[in-house]
């Protein structure tokens, strides 16, 4: 028999398919090639994963349990998601073909001079599929952010490289400050007394 077609990935001699293949092997992949045979030959299907920009009760639900899983974000409530989300200017995420929040990120912007990107964050077993990559993409060309001049974020050092190959980079003679509401400090506040 004919060497089988595969257009999904695996070429028709890699070794791995001449290794596991019987000597008659023939057959036609579906147009959808199933979770399990991408993962056990490591291909990469980024159609299975739609873009969408307002999330569902059940990805709100999904992006608190992804929060909980980071040191940045761990304190996040339901409640104050919500709010989060009804107060952000551009809203991504990522689904899969379950309607699964595998991916998210959200932007606060004026569309003209500034735009800060906000918790980029892919899930903990989706990682190493390009997802971050495809988000950081949708962020910065997305329709409604065409005109914005500048756009920056908040990481830590060992994702900078990462987020270099977009054109970030750290900005010299600036330093980054914050400040905590009252009710999140333990710190003395000036003319405490104390």
């Amino acid at each position: 028999m004919g060497q089988p077609s595969l257009s999904w990935g695996v070429g028709d001699d890699s070794p791995e398919m001449r290794l596991r293949r019987p000597p008659d092997f023939n057959f036609e992949l579906p147009n959808v090639v199933p979770k399990k045979l991408a993962l056990k030959y490591k291909i990469r299907i980024m159609d299975e994963f739609q873009s969408i920009s307002q999330l569902k009760d059940h990805h709100i639900t999904q992006l608190v349990d992804l929060y909980k899983n980071e040191f940045w974000s761990h304190q996040r409530t339901r409640p104050g998601v919500e709010k989060m989300l009804a107060a952000s200017d551009v809203v991504i995420a990522l689904v899969d073909g379950d309607d699964r929040l595998t991916a998210f990120t959200r932007v606060l912007t004026d569309f003209v001079y500034r735009a800060t990107i906000y918790d980029v964050i892919v899930n903990p077993i989706d990682r190493q599929k390009g997802l971050g990559k495809r988000i950081m993409d949708e962020v910065l060309h997305h329709p409604k952010l065409a005109q914005v001049e500048h756009f920056a974020l908040f990481c830590l050092p060992e994702m900078m490289p990462f987020y270099e190959r977009w054109g970030f980079a750290a900005i010299d003679n600036l330093q980054l400050m914050g400040r905590y509401s009252n009710s999140q400090s333990s710190e003395v506040q000036p003319g405490s007394g104390s």
